[in-house]
């Protein structure tokens, strides 16, 4: 499906013929023809092309169903719990899918004889995640894992499709089309339809948990605690991509076909299996003793002695192949395809175990004091096979205890002081330290070779340990405030923290001379601070209504504040093509562009002036923005400053719980986020290619006010000094957006019908409506103030909305019975 000469009225050349490639220069769909003056956007609209709301064709409504069973009982040596339990969604995204969770759960505890209980714990689960790769589907490298929940890379696709496109129409040969171009519009179009006509995906994982705890209390000094705990894992992912050659949009449009591995449109099944395997076995002493009660002695202090062993191993290993060529007709297996071939065969093992040590010592009520440390070996230290200590402490002081027995202890008879400090250890990944070459195949023959692409980076012998610092003090209180039954008391507390993490391990840039353009090292150090005050309020309390009220206030900065050798880190990651980069002193998720210029007089950052003097006349403040009256482009300063970090002023959470008599229930939470701020990079590829609704606003230049497509797309491709070239798709300050947002995010309403109608033979009978995320009020101009792309639990991509999709609002009717 394509749509041939779509041009602007003026600039561009004369119309090119059908088939020409997109682009081409001199032609009427040469995209920079946008850029030429004359053209407007209110021209009346003569064409047969009906606009499409896109993400009504996409976003549909999904479901879920919960279903639980529990059974408990037990006497007094022993008790014992079941629970069975299905959860099931079907995705909103094309309704392409489900996902499927089955639980079975049995907790039985004995006590074999006095001091001496055993307890078993058994999850036997089953996940079934039957959705199209692309649009939620599971699998592919290192997922099993369990670092994501499938992909949802054709998402990008349709937000890049211009909006006189159909997505929902088929081509002549009954078939939907994947690229659906208008020449130089919907360049990176992607039509999610043609995903699920071609793809299928059938994901089945069973997870194992056993955890077995025995506990022998001694007597009143001493108790042994030991745990042991496996959990297993395995997983089949399977993705299918059928035989696309008899799709005429993607022949014309060749290579136009989804696949992972083959090199053309002839499709591909692509299988993933992956084991996980984990023990864990945690073993402690303690001893506490009450010193004035167990010995006589004269001062009230307690103390409290643990001494720990812990051991853990963990296996993951992943089998990836694939059989590329499919034939038209069934069967559809991997024996049927042309080629087949094995692309990973991986097994990682890790260990690591150590001790821990921690004293406990209180003096009454008056306040305590714990310290202690642990230490860690691991198979991923490599040359480092000395271990890693981390020590701990933590303090409190409770000053209400000095006046309980006062007139000022009426008022405030709950109040504490505490500090706290501590280490903590992140290893390096199995096989970091240890240097390797990657296998590979030179027609029937195994090579090796050094890494030398930046998934496969060179290992590094001597990492270090990433080791993290936190510190933090802080006060917890309750006022005695209002008699009666309005707010009663407030509780409320206080902390202020500071953490530092040294030696973070990332991937940097080789000399060409190495052989290999990047290795691991020890690169930068990151560093960060907040607060967080909390208020808790009964407001109302009677034998009829209760209503709590709690509100969070929170604050934090996060910040690069060392790099090794002090060269910035340009980071190469998937929040699009944002310049995120990490420098010292600079926030974390700082984003560096181009600035607006707003004034004739405006400098660059060696003090010239970017508007020769004499030459003011040629340029006009629009918008607040210095615009060219010749080429009506918005102008921006052609070296790059920090114009962004996304770290929010402060985040505010407002809840409140009401309830009726001992049947109704009523909660709903307000969630309020300031001065936080997103990198609109979704707007600015659909400025590309002029299909955002921002090219439909006015201004006026030169007395004359209209749509003007040049001052708009120039935001997409000006420089100053230039018209286009050096601009195309280079940060810039205008899709710097404000994300500050108050969204109303949970909402439940029980009503349990055993309470008011008496049921004797039921405990409860309670329906409950809950909604979430019904309700946001934000000046950002996406579609969710609350997203940010980049790479899966990075702690660097921040801030940057690139075709992410957003939260979900849900409604869902649960039903409670209890016997």
């Amino acid at each position: 499906m394509a749509i041939e000469d779509i041009a602007y009225q003026f600039g561009g050349g004369p119309p090119v013929s059908a088939g020409t490639p997109q682009g081409t220069v001199g032609g009427s769909n040469f995209r920079y023809a946008a850029l030429d003056p004359r053209n407007t956007n209110h021209t009346p609209y003569n064409g047969n092309l009906k606009y499409y709301d896109h993400f009504k064709q996409v976003f549909k409504t999904g479901y879920t169903t919960n279903n639980s069973l529990n059974f408990s009982g037990g006497g007094d040596k022993n008790d014992f719990s079941v629970t069975i339990s299905d959860n099931k969604t079907l995705s909103p995204v094309l309704q392409n899918g489900t996902l499927e969770r089955t639980n079975l759960s049995v907790n039985l505890g004995f006590e074999l004889f006095k001091g001496f209980k055993i307890r078993s714990i058994t999850q036997a689960i089953y996940t079934s995640n039957n959705m199209v790769p692309g649009l939620g589907g599971a699998g592919g490298f290192d997922f099993g894992r369990g670092q994501s929940i499938g992909s949802i890379g054709a998402v990008y696709g349709f937000l890049n499709t211009s909006p006189f496109f159909d997505l929902t129409r088929k081509d002549a040969d009954g078939n939907y089309p994947l690229y659906q171009t208008a020449d130089f519009l919907s360049v990176n179009s992607a039509n999610p339809y043609y995903y699920k006509q071609y793809a299928s995906g059938k994901d089945d994982k069973i997870d194992v948990l056993q955890n077995f705890e025995a506990d022998y209390t001694i007597n009143k000094f001493f108790e042994l605690n030991a745990k042991y705990g496996l959990n297993y894992r395995n997983e089949t992912a399977r993705q299918t991509y059928a035989n696309q050659s008899q799709n005429l949009n993607s022949n014309v449009y060749a290579p136009n076909y989804i696949g992972v591995y083959a090199s053309e449109n002839t499709g591909e099944i692509v299988n993933y299996q992956y084991n996980n395997t984990f023990h864990n076995l945690l073993a402690n002493g303690y001893f506490r003793s009450d010193l004035k009660e167990d010995f006589n002695f004269s001062l009230p202090i307690s103390v409290s002695t643990q001494v720990g062993f812990d051991y853990r191993k963990r296996i993951y290993k992943e089998y990836d192949s694939y059989g590329a060529g499919l034939g038209l007709y069934p069967p559809v297996r991997v024996t049927n395809t042309a080629t087949q071939a094995v692309v990973r065969d991986y097994v990682e093992p890790f260990i690591t175990y150590g001790y821990l040590v921690n004293q406990k010592i209180n003096y009454g009520d008056y306040g305590g004091l714990t310290a202690g440390f642990r230490s860690d070996w691991s198979s991923a230290f490599g040359r480092g096979s000395t271990p890693f200590t981390f020590p701990h402490a933590d303090v409190f002081l409770s000053l209400s205890t000095f006046w309980k027995d006062g007139k000022l202890g009426e008022t405030l008879p709950y109040f504490k002081i505490r500090a706290a400090y501590g280490q903590a250890g992140i290893q390096p990944n199995a096989f970091d330290r240890f240097s390797t070459l990657d296998p590979g195949n030179l027609g029937n023959r195994a090579i090796y070779s050094i890494p030398t692409t930046f998934s496969s980076p060179l290992q590094n012998p001597n990492l270090k340990v990433e080791v993290s610092t936190e510190k933090e003090g802080g006060f917890d209180f309750t006022i005695n405030a209002l008699k009666g039954d309005w707010l009663r008391s407030i509780n409320g507390s206080f902390t202020y923290w500071t953490r530092h993490s040294d030696n973070v391990i990332y991937t940097v840039n080789l000399p060409l001379s190495t052989g290999t353009p990047n290795q691991l090292t020890n690169a930068m150090g990151m560093g960060s601070d907040g607060f967080q005050f909390s208020l808790n309020m009964p407001v109302y309390t009677s034998n009829t209504l209760k209503w709590d009220f709690t509100t969070n206030f929170g604050h934090q900065y996060s910040k690069i504040t060392t790099i090794s050798g002090g060269a910035d880190i340009i980071l190469t990651s998937s929040a699009g093509s944002t310049s995120l980069v990490l420098t010292p002193g600079r926030a974390i998720g700082q984003v560096y562009g181009y600035k607006t210029l707003r004034s004739v007089t405006d400098t660059d950052q060696n003090g010239n002036r970017y508007v020769t003097p004499g030459n003011e006349s040629n340029y006009a403040i629009v918008e607040g923005r210095l615009t060219d009256l010749t080429t009506y482009q918005m102008q921006f300063a052609n070296q790059q400053v920090p114009v962004m970090q996304p770290n929010p002023d402060f985040n505010m959470a407002f809840i409140n719980s009401l309830g009726f008599k001992d049947y109704l229930t009523f909660t709903f939470q307000f969630d309020w986020i300031k001065g936080s701020h997103l990198y609109n990079q979704t707007k600015e590829w659909m400025y590309r290619d002029g299909i955002s609704g921002d090219f439909d606003k006015k201004v006026t230049i030169n007395g004359t006010t209209a749509a003007y497509t040049a001052y708009r797309i120039s935001a997409y491709y000006n420089l100053f000094g230039t018209l286009f070239g050096p601009g195309n798709n280079s940060t810039k300050d205008y899709f710097v957006e404000d994300a500050s947002f108050v969204r109303l995010r949970n909402v439940t309403v029980g009503f349990d019908f055993a309470k008011v109608f008496k049921i004797n033979s039921l405990k409860k009978l309670q329906i409950v409506f809950t909604g979430r995320n019904l309700w946001t009020k934000t000046k950002y101009s996406g579609y969710d103030p609350e997203v940010s792309s980049g790479t899966v639990n990075s702690s660097f991509d921040r801030g940057v909305d690139h075709s992410t999709l957003p939260n979900i609002k849900s409604y869902q009717v649960g039903l409670n019975i209890g016997f």
